[in-house]
């Protein structure tokens, strides 16, 4: 799912797998470690929620600037 309230884009994924222990997350590749990266380098959050035989959420949060292109 997806939201914007004009400030912020809200982003959320959820799937029904196999889950994960977190401690598995590392930054090496393009995996979710480098979309925390990413994100959090954008002045967003980003947030994971896993268990193993639970699923996963992966949530993240960024702001959203105004261009001042016309």
């Amino acid at each position: 799912t997806s939201k914007e309230n004009g400030r912020w884009l809200c982003l959320s994924i959820r799937d029904d797998g196999a889950g994960f222990k977190q401690q598995q997350i590392n930054d090496h590749g393009f995996g979710l470690g480098q979309m925390k990266t990413r994100i959090e380098t954008s002045h967003g959050t980003f947030q994971i929620e896993s268990q193993a035989g639970e699923g996963t959420v992966v949530s993240a949060r960024l702001p959203l600037f105004q261009s001042n292109r016309s």
